[in-house]
């Protein structure tokens, strides 16, 4: 997955404050619709960090367990030099992006990668929405290791994972299915339906995903951890984020 060039429901909110975390969730949205004040339909992207120091409890299949809090950010997906998105890149890289690194530049490549995350809340009526302020490079000796599952949806044709897919909510999966991206792949409001992993890839898995936290959450199923480009740690990049 490539960065283009152009362009509530019930949770826990992340605890406020400076955390260490490392990108677990990497999933294309597609084009959504607007908003009431931002009516013009948008692409965009769901992140989501792995916060090992904050726990949280959960149940699945009838147990207790476990894990990471998630902390999720939603943003317009856009290589433009005043979205959002390419602002918390470039801050979290250290370094603004040349226009033939923004070109090259493959998202994968973030996946694994270990962030300290400077959360802050803000309430909205009885609502209180945990929104990241800040994102720098930790060193990495830092890098937390991923607990659960590591998530990357891509609606570039030639990238498109169905186990990954498959692994999402039904939730997040009818909004996905909605855009003109998924639909330009299999058709007019078809979601696809979830598909078992090969046999050998359920004993790759890291353990147990938690309901997610922060201020987006679908509830992610497990699924096969990332293969290609996701790079993580890396002896060989020395002090260098690898991407």
């Amino acid at each position: 997955m490539h960065i283009p060039q152009n362009s509530g429901g019930d949770f826990t909110p992340t605890p406020a404050g400076q955390h260490l975390g490392v990108l677990t969730r990497l999933i294309d949205l597609g084009t959504q619709p607007g908003s009431q004040m931002y009516p013009q339909p948008k692409r965009k992207i769901l992140m989501g960090w792995e916060i090992p120091a904050q726990r949280v409890q959960y149940e699945k299949d009838g147990q207790q367990h476990e894990g990471p809090v998630l902390h999720y950010e939603r943003m317009t997906f856009s290589g433009n030099s005043k979205a959002l998105f390419r602002q918390r890149l470039e801050m979290w890289r250290g370094r603004p992006f040349t226009e033939q690194e923004l070109a090259e530049f493959d998202m994968k490549s973030m996946l694994m990668v270990g962030a300290t995350i400077q959360i802050a809340h803000t309430v909205k009526g009885d609502k209180t929405y945990a929104d990241m302020q800040a994102i720098l490079a930790p060193p990495k000796e830092q890098w937390p290791q991923p607990e659960g599952q590591v998530i990357y949806v891509s609606l570039e044709p030639n990238r498109f994972d169905q186990d990954a897919y498959s692994a999402l909510s039904d939730k997040l999966k009818a909004t996905i299915a909605q855009s003109p991206e998924y639909k330009a792949m299999f058709g007019e409001g078809q979601v696809q339906p979830t598909q078992q992993s090969a046999p050998h890839a359920a004993a790759q898995t890291n353990g147990h995903t938690p309901p997610p936290q922060g201020n987006y959450a679908p509830h992610a199923q497990p699924a096969t951890p990332v293969s290609g480009n996701a790079q993580g740690w890396d002896e060989q990049l020395g002090d260098t984020i690898p991407f």
